[in-house]
């Protein structure tokens, strides 16, 4: 400016220069995320919907490109206004004699101390996440997944529309592949533990009337054969599995879990007792509770377990069950084998693709799981960002302060007084950072709390057949001491990091030549 160039060339020469490094990051931005989506598609289930569209395609470049020219063009836009000041005062203020005053690094300090408040929060959520997820996979489901192998079996209605072939068929496919070597058991069943397939009936205790048909007690139902409960080592509190007498033409049973008995007969057993499935009057069967199952963790492992209701395949034909095979093998090694009995009982059966049930457990826990990485990955990349920002402000307030520094020393101060002096300006800002870091994030954990926290304990539902969804947190508080605390003292140690680099260069300048500079 002062050799005679406009104020309008020097703005827009320094908002090119701004705009130019924003596309350099947007640049750096787009691949790291070509290999980071290829990274987290991996990690992801392959049941996860349209996960084939889950890519950087022309619409992420067009937006990348728009939002590095717009951040360019907003962050650049304040230092070239700055720079129509006048060149004398400027040049007088940049003599080697200036040192940096208050007012020209508050605008610095505001956004590192926003950025480090940004960072904190990001780091107390995935420590929130993280513990979470530790609690989430130390939970007992309620079944044994090791060594299961889970087949579905569709039974086309062209074929099978009559229930007593449906029963025909899966009798005789559990008779065979009950036989196979390495079988332990063999079992059928509506819905598996934490699968995508559930069943919710309103049912009504035989002299326990509600007191309207909302209040009425809605049950997860389950349709399963002799032996589901040996099967998947579910035990049974009290009473008996069913047998295979348990058939259309016996007295109709029903097997409950803990959950269901306590709420509905807090004061007694439930062997004995009866439910329906219809209202006052109607002509529906009525079902005699003969066993207790223990609770399983059916609707996901971050949810209380509900009330359930077991009723036996042969009083309740359905044409779509799932084998389960317990083996003493693994469990994939016996597809083929199951394959071949079943189709040896009907060529034409069509097979579901053969999975695990510990595929089930970790198809369940990918939800979890992918939060977690994602957070974590965030929190990772705010936390490198700010050690960066920490130490350029470190560094230029260093630079901008090299000839007060050697007369500092020149002076008699000691080294370890210029490293503190360095170190005390740059945590102070940091401080400040994680300061504000706390109470946002702590105001935004009271507020998100409902949307955060996994529901409390229940028994069953009422007003209607839907199931609660897990929060994002398990068995931890959204304002959980132990995370935000580690988040500060994280941050706290890599601001003290970045800052001791510029802080130590600060140390050793030599004041003859910082005073000979001048």
């Amino acid at each position: 400016s002062a050799l005679g160039a406009s104020a309008g060339r020097m703005v827009r020469q320094l908002l090119t220069e701004s705009v130019l490094l924003a596309l350099l990051g947007g640049g750096v931005g787009v691949m790291l995320a070509f290999w980071g989506v290829d990274a987290l598609v991996r990690l992801l289930p392959s049941g996860f919907p349209r996960l084939e569209s889950v890519r950087v395609d022309g619409t992420v470049l067009g937006f990348t490109l728009a939002l590095s020219v717009l951040t360019g063009l907003l962050f650049g836009l304040a230092p070239a206004l700055q720079g129509r000041s006048d060149p004398g005062e400027t040049l007088r203020e940049g003599g080697p004699r200036s040192t940096s005053t208050p007012g020209r690094g508050r605008a610095r300090a505001a956004l590192l101390v926003s950025q480090l408040a940004l960072a904190l929060m990001l780091l107390a959520g995935a420590g929130l996440l993280l513990r979470s997820f530790a609690r989430l996979m130390a939970v007992d489901p309620g079944f044994d997944p090791a060594g299961v192998l889970t087949v579905e079996l569709p039974l086309p209605p062209s074929r099978y529309a009559d229930p007593e072939q449906q029963s025909s068929f899966y009798r005789e496919v559990l008779e065979r592949v009950s036989a196979l070597p390495g079988v332990q058991g063999a079992a059928t069943t509506l819905s598996l533990p934490l699968g995508n397939v559930a069943a919710f009936l309103v049912f009504r205790p035989e002299g326990l009337e509600p007191a309207s048909p909302e209040d009425a007690p809605t049950a997860r139902a389950n349709a399963v054969s002799p032996g589901y409960f040996r099967t998947l080592r579910i035990g049974l509190a009290r009473g008996r599995d069913f047998a295979p007498s348990d058939d259309a033409a016996s007295p109709r049973v029903a097997i409950v879990n803990e959950t269901l008995a306590r709420q509905v007969w807090p004061a007694g057993d439930a062997l004995g007792k009866r439910i329906t499935m219809g209202p006052p009057g109607s002509d529906a069967p009525w079902l005699t509770i003969v066993g207790v199952a223990r609770d399983v963790r059916s609707g996901g492992l971050g949810l209380p377990p509900g009330s359930e209701l077991y009723f036996p395949y042969l009083q309740n034909p359905w044409p779509v069950m799932t084998l389960v095979v317990r083996t003493a093998v693994d469990p994939l090694s016996l597809v083929p084998a199951v394959r071949r009995e079943v189709r040896s009982v009907d060529a034409q059966q069509p097979l579901g693709r053969g999975r695990t049930m510990e595929e089930v457990l970790t198809e369940a826990l990918a939800p979890p799981r992918t939060r977690t990485l994602l957070l974590s990955a965030f929190a990772a990349m705010a936390l490198v960002l700010s050690a960066v920002g920490i130490y350029g402000v470190a560094s230029y307030s260093v630079a901008t302060r090299t000839h007060e520094i050697g007369v500092r020393m020149a002076l008699g101060a000691r080294q370890e007084q210029v490293l503190g002096l360095v170190l005390r300006q740059g945590l102070r800002v940091a401080a400040a950072g994680i300061a504000a870091g706390l109470a946002g994030g702590l105001l935004g954990a009271r507020f998100l709390t409902g949307l955060l926290e996994s529901p409390e304990p229940g028994g069953f539902m009422r007003g209607g057949p839907e199931e609660p969804r897990p929060g994002m947190l398990y068995d931890v508080t959204a304002l959980d001491p132990l995370a935000f605390a580690g988040a500060a003292i994280v941050l706290g140690l890599v601001a003290m990091l970045a800052t001791y680099l510029p802080a130590r260069r600060a140390s050793r300048v030599d004041p003859l030549m910082a005073l000979r500079d001048e």
